[in-house]
C-alpha cells in the first residue's frame, strides 16, 4: 500500500504543478518527516516490541497504548507550535505558508494511528483496510481538486485528511473490535516508555535525517527544478522498496520474540537473510536493465537526464534492504541498539558531508552517489557487528 499510492500521484503531480512547484512541495514534506520522527520516537520498533512480548495481557497492553499515545499526542503538538511561527516567520516559506499549515494534520494523525500496536499483536489486517480508504480518499481528493498549478498548497491538506481519518478510525477499532479500553495516562510510566525508546529514537533519527537529508542539501546547493526532479525519481525507489516492507515488518516482532530463544532461530534468522538479500539483488538487477525504458514512460521525456540518477540509486533497494534487516530486525531484537545508533550516527555524518561536496559540483547525480554509498557503508558497519550471529 505504501508504494502504490506515491507511484499513482508521482506523474501526476509532476506532470499538473510541474516539476518547481513539486519541488517546492517535496520540501514541505521533508521538513513534515522530520517532524514526524520526534512524534514516532522510535515507537514504531520499541513499543512493537513490548506488544508483541505483553500480547496476552490486556492491561499491560492498555498502559502501553495509553501512554505512548499521550507521548505522540505531546511532541505533535510540540511541533506544531514550533511550525507556525517558523512558517509566517520566514520569508521563503511564508509565500507557501499555507502549504506547510495544512500539513500539520499529517502531525496529529500520526500521533493517533496505532499501527505499531496491530504490528506486535500481529493483525495487520484491520489496521490495513484502514489505511487503505484513508490513502484512497486522499488521493481522490488530490486527482479531483489539483487541476492547475496554483492549486499545489492543497496537497498537505488532503494529506492530513487521510491521516486524521487512519488515526481515529484505528482507535475506534481497537476499542470496539479488540476490546482494548483507555486508561489515564501516568508521567512516570510515559518517562519509561520514552527511555525505553531512546536508543532507536537515535538509531531511526540518524537514518532518516540523512536519508531526507538530500532533498534539503539540493534545496542549498541547486534549485527547486532539479530538487523536484531528484525527488520524483528517489520517490520511486523507495517506492520500489516498499514492495518488501510489509515483508520486513512482520518479520519484526516475530523475531523479538523468537530471536534469542533457539539455535534453530538464529539458523533461521540467517537462511531467511541469505533468501532476502537474493531476491533483493534480483530485484534490483531487473529494475537496472529495465530501469531507462521505465523512467520515460512514467515519468516522461523531461525525465531522460534523470535516468542516470535511478541508476545510480538503485543499489538502494539492495543495501538499504538488508541494513533494514540486518539492523532493525536483527541488532534492535539482539539488543545491540546502542551500537546501530552509532552506525547510523557515523554513516550520517558521511552521507550529509557527501552530499553537500557532490552534489555542488554534480548536482542530482553527486546527491545519489552520496545516498548510494553511505548505505554501503552502513551495510558494512552492521555486518561486523552481526555476522558472528548470521554462521550460527
Amino acid at each position: 500500500m505504501n508504494f502504490i499510492f506515491p507511484l499513482i500521484l508521482i506523474p501526476y503531480l509532476t506532470h499538473t504543478i510541474g516539476l518547481e512547484l513539486y519541488g517546492q512541495y517535496v520540501l514541505s514534506a521533508t521538513v513534515f518527516n522530520y517532524c514526524l520522527l520526534l512524534v514516532n520516537f522510535g515507537f514504531d520498533f520499541s513499543a512493537t516490541k513490548l506488544i508483541s512480548i505483553n500480547r496476552d495481557d490486556k492491561l499491560k497492553t492498555a498502559d502501553i497504548l495509553a501512554n505512548i499515545t499521550a507521548t505522540r499526542l505531546i511532541f505533535a503538538l510540540i511541533t506544531s507550535i514550533v511550525i507556525i511561527p517558523i512558517v509566517l516567520l520566514i520569508p521563503n516559506l511564508t509565500s507557501n505558508k499555507l502549504l506547510y499549515l495544512f500539513g500539520i494534520g499529517i502531525l496529529w494523525g500520526q500521533a493517533i494511528t496505532p499501527i505499531w500496536l496491530f504490528q506486535g499483536l500481529e493483525k495487520m489486517g484491520y489496521i490495513t483496510a484502514i489505511n487503505l480508504t484513508a490513502r484512497t480518499i486522499s488521493t481522490l481528493l488530490i486527482f479531483i481538486f489539483i487541476q492547475i498549478p496554483e492549486h499545489f498548497y492543497l496537497v498537505n491538506l488532503f494529506l492530513s485528511i487521510g491521516y486524521l481519518i487512519s488515526g481515529f478510525a484505528g482507535l475506534i477499532l481497537i476499542q470496539k473490535y479488540l476490546g482494548i479500553d483507555f486508561i489515564k495516562p501516568s508521567l512516570s510510566r510515559m518517562k519509561n516508555y520514552l527511555m525505553d525508546s531512546w536508543d532507536i529514537f537515535l538509531s531511526t533519527l540518524s537514518m532518516s535525517f540523512y536519508r531526507e537529508a538530500n532533498i534539503i542539501i539540493l534545496g542549498l546547493t541547486t534549485n527547486y527544478a532539479m530538487v523536484g526532479q531528484y525527488a520524483a525519481i528517489e520517490k520511486v525507489i523507495k517506492a520500489m522498496q516498499s514492495f518488501m516492507e510489509p515483508l520486513a515488518k512482520a518479520l519484526f516482532p516475530f523475531f523479538g520474540r523468537k530471536l534469542n530463544s533457539s539455535k534453530e532461530i538464529y539458523s533461521g534468522f540467517g537462511v531467511f537473510g541469505k533468501i532476502y538479500a537474493l531476491l533483493l539483488l534480483f530485484i534490483t538487477i531487473i529494475l537496472y536493465l529495465i530501469g531507462p525504458y521505465l523512467v520515460i514512460w512514467y515519468l516522461g521525456k523531461s525525465f531522460i537526464s534523470g535516468i542516470i540518477v535511478f541508476q545510480v540509486l538503485l543499489p538502494v533497494i539492495f543495501l538499504g534492504g538488508l541494513n533494514y534487516y540486518l539492523g532493525i530486525i536483527g541488532l534492535i531484537n539482539l539488543g545491540m541498539n546502542k551500537y546501530f545508533s552509532k552506525a547510523v550516527f557515523i554513516t550520517g555524518i558521511y552521507s550529509i558531508s557527501m552530499c553537500y561536496f557532490l552534489s555542488s559540483y554534480w548536482g542530482t547525480i553527486g546527491a545519489a552517489t552520496a545516498m548510494t554509498s553511505s548505505e554501503l557503508i552502513l551495510l558494512l558497519i552492521i555486518l561486523r557487528k552481526i555476522y558472528p550471529w548470521l554462521k550460527k
